[in-house]
């Protein structure tokens, strides 16, 4: 972080202020935003709605699928574009994704195994398609060997009941 004695005037205001006063800003040469804590702030304030319509709007266009980039390697538009040759639903079932929700991308578990808890993008080569929350959730299920092999002992066992008890 920027040295406590140094300072920086306030695009703003006008004053000059300590940089502890400006929030961090990556993309600007000197790694703060133009106008202090303060001023943004007041600005935020006043501005509620126009601030919030542009943040939601860009993650909207962007934040999401940038999220599957850094997360399953794809590029930019993958999504529609994947979604355009499933004919608009999911790859198993063909279910089209509900108003304002998307499908699940689906990948293989087996092919970079990662901690659930993780961020770590996966190699971009285990992503197989789309899927409904239930198609997804199933599959997952049954790329579980011992939860296959758990689950048909219990109907084995479940049907062996229901017939000594006729």
């Amino acid at each position: 972080m920027a040295d406590e004695k140094a300072v920086k005037r306030c695009g703003k205001c006008k004053e000059v202020k300590s940089v502890s006063e400006f929030s961090r800003a990556r993309l600007r040469s000197d790694g703060l935003q133009y106008q202090c804590k303060k001023c943004n702030k007041a600005y935020r304030t006043e501005n509620r709605e126009r601030c919030n319509a542009v943040v939601t709007d860009w993650y909207r266009r962007t934040g999401w699928e940038q999220r599957l980039q850094r997360l399953y390697g794809v590029p930019i538009g993958w999504y529609a574009q994947r979604l355009a040759e499933q004919g608009g639903g999911c790859a198993i079932c063909g279910a089209a994704p509900a108003a304002k929700k998307r499908l699940m991308v689906d990948h293989d578990r087996t092919c970079c195994p990662r901690d659930a808890k993780s961020n770590d993008p996966t190699c971009g080569r285990c992503v197989r398609g789309l899927l409904c929350s239930p198609c997804n959730v199933s599959l997952g299920h049954l790329e579980r060997w011992d939860w296959r092999a758990k689950a048909q002992q219990y109907i084995a066992l479940a049907n062996k009941s229901k017939e000594s008890t006729r």
